[in-house]
C-alpha cells in the first residue's frame, strides 16, 4: 500500500512534465517516409540518430546587410559502420553548403564540399577553421538567443533535425 502511494505521488509530479513531450511527439515527415526510423528534434541538447550522435550546434548572430552564416557542430559516429552527412537545410535561408577552410601561403580560403565522411568509431568537428556548413541567402537575420532548426541528412542514418542554438557574434 505504501509503495502505491509513493508510485501515485511521483506519477503526479511527473505527468505535467511528461504530457506535453507526449502531445508534441506526433509522427514526422521522417517517421511516414521511414517507418521504424525517426527524426528526433533537439533544443541545443544532443541527438541520436541510429550509430550517431550529433550535439554542439550553433551558428553565430548575423548583422542585416550579411545574408550567409556558418553553422558548426559535433558529429560522433558510435557505430561499426561509416556514414556520410550529405546534405544540409535550414528554414531562415535558401541553401546550405559544406565547405572547407584551408591555409595556403598564410591566406584563408573556402572550399566547397560535397559531403562529410563520418567514419566509424569517429569523431568529425564542424568548426571554425576547417569544415563548416554556410547558410546562404538568409531570409532575415540569426540573433542571438534564437534556436533555429536545421535538417540534417545523412547517408546511412537517414534525416534528423536539431536546433541551433545562436551565440552574440563576439562569442
Amino acid at each position: 500500500m505504501i509503495a502505491y502511494r509513493y508510485l501515485r505521488s511521483v506519477l503526479a509530479l511527473l505527468l505535467p512534465v511528461l504530457a506535453p513531450l507526449c502531445a508534441a511527439a506526433a509522427p514526422t515527415d521522417m517517421q511516414r517516409d521511414h517507418p521504424g526510423r525517426s527524426a528526433p528534434v533537439a533544443h541545443g541538447l544532443p541527438v541520436a540518430l541510429g550509430d550517431l550522435l550529433i550535439s554542439d550546434v550553433w551558428a553565430r548572430a548575423t548583422v542585416p546587410s550579411v545574408a550567409v552564416g556558418a553553422v558548426y557542430f559535433i558529429i560522433e559516429n558510435r557505430g561499426p559502420q561509416a556514414d556520410t552527412l550529405i546534405d544540409a537545410s535550414c528554414p531562415q535561408a535558401t541553401s546550405a553548403m559544406f565547405h572547407r577552410t584551408t591555409q595556403t601561403n598564410g591566406v584563408s580560403h573556402m572550399e566547397p564540399v560535397d559531403s562529410i565522411a563520418i567514419p566509424p568509431g569517429g569523431t568529425v568537428k564542424i568548426e571554425p577553421g576547417g569544415l563548416h556548413l554556410m547558410l546562404m541567402g538568409l531570409k532575415q537575420p540569426l540573433k542571438a538567443g534564437m534556436l533555429v532548426p536545421l535538417t540534417l541528412r545523412f547517408r546511412r542514418a537517414g534525416k534528423v533535425v536539431v536546433r541551433m542554438q545562436i551565440v552574440p557574434l563576439d562569442a
